[in-house]
């Protein structure tokens, strides 16, 4: 059986001399798997360059059976990138993003609304002249709103505390565990939740300040969701930005 979609490329893993495994978030099937043959010779149409982390691509793929890997026949990009691959910061932020999705996104998960939005997503920080260095911050903050973990900001009042178990701003300190913000983070906090990417720019913060955000972050995407492991591309990222 042959089917078309496109998709998001997550993670390409090299398999034999000329196959690769490759995972992608697509558009009909959710997270998908699927084996891909890139033979050596000049004359084939699939290239890795193709294949590059978050790269827009349209495939037909054939479906043997449940027990097999689908197997990508033909791939092509749909939106071809003009700054990601060449600019070191935009580049950085898309091997850090392919990372995250491809650890929290799982198969079961096909959404039409989430597809849109990280196409959106992409094609506005492949487009953008301005300030970036928020761009990663703001896209894990919004991200969590399609799974359930955004934060119930309408509650916040000045001087809260802000409980990263129940995802809610609370007036006293939580006693009963350690996982919350202190007022001043919790404020900060706030502002970040009610950034995109067109008003990110307004919220001032330093490399410190901006690390600072990520490690609440990637701690609050870990207390729910147990299996959410540490990143091998974002060391990287930390130290991009002033």
């Amino acid at each position: 059986m042959m089917e078309k979609t496109e998709g998001i490329v997550l993670r390409v893993f090299k398999h034999t001399d000329t196959t690769s495994i490759v995972d992608l978030y697509t558009k009909e099937y959710g997270r998908r798997t699927y084996v891909v043959s890139v033979p050596k010779s000049k004359k084939t149409k699939i290239r890795y360059h193709l294949l590059q982390p978050l790269a827009l691509v349209s495939i037909v793929s054939s479906v043997r059976s449940k027990s097999a890997l689908p197997r990508i026949n033909e791939i092509t990009v749909f939106y071809p990138y003009m700054n990601i691959p060449y600019d070191p910061y935009k580049s950085s932020i898309a091997f850090f993003l392919a990372e995250f999705l491809y650890r929290v996104l799982k198969e079961e998960t096909r959404s039409y609304v989430l597809f849109d939005y990280l196409l959106y997503s992409f094609q506005w920080l492949d487009r953008a002249e301005g300030k970036i260095a928020n761009y990663h911050v703001v896209f894990l903050m919004r991200f969590s709103r399609f799974i359930g973990l955004y934060p119930n900001v309408n509650e916040y009042k000045e001087g809260a505390y802000f409980d990263m178990v129940t995802a809610t701003f609370r007036k006293a300190k939580p006693t009963s565990h350690g996982n919350f913000l202190d007022p001043l983070e919790s404020r900060i906090l706030l502002h970040v939740a009610k950034l995109n990417y067109e008003t990110m720019h307004r919220l001032a913060l330093n490399r410190e300040s901006r690390n600072r955000c990520i490690e609440v972050i990637e701690n609050y995407y870990r207390i729910h969701l147990p299996t959410f492991p540490p990143f091998k591309t974002l060391s990287v990222l930390k130290e991009l930005f002033d």
